[in-house]
């Protein structure tokens, strides 16, 4: 297999690649919203400000599931603690300790 991508590797272009993206970012905007809701005792992704939604969906896109890879900002989210979980961001102090 890695000859023969090696002799044809793929070629993706702008709109094939934009595609991609927009699938990719939609199947993962999805996950994070239902998980979300999933574990939020309170209120659910939907009626969160629209910026904590898009911290929220951005850490996920950089991080995965954060549950497990970003646990303290994950807990903060949950638990709509928007100060520590800004803190959290600026001292770069997202991952389980």
């Amino acid at each position: 297999a890695e000859a023969i991508l090696i002799k044809n590797p793929l070629m993706v272009n702008d709109f094939e690649l934009e595609i991609l993206v927009s699938k990719v970012k939609k199947s993962e905007t999805k996950r994070i919203v239902d998980l979300y809701n999933r574990i939020s005792k309170t209120t659910k992704f939907e009626c969160l400000p629209w910026q904590a939604q898009t911290v929220i969906a951005s850490l996920s896109y950089q991080y995965g599931y954060l549950p497990s890879e970003t646990e303290n900002f994950w807990k903060q989210a949950i638990e709509q603690n928007w100060v520590e979980m800004y803190n959290n961001i600026l001292c770069s102090c997202i991952f389980k300790q």
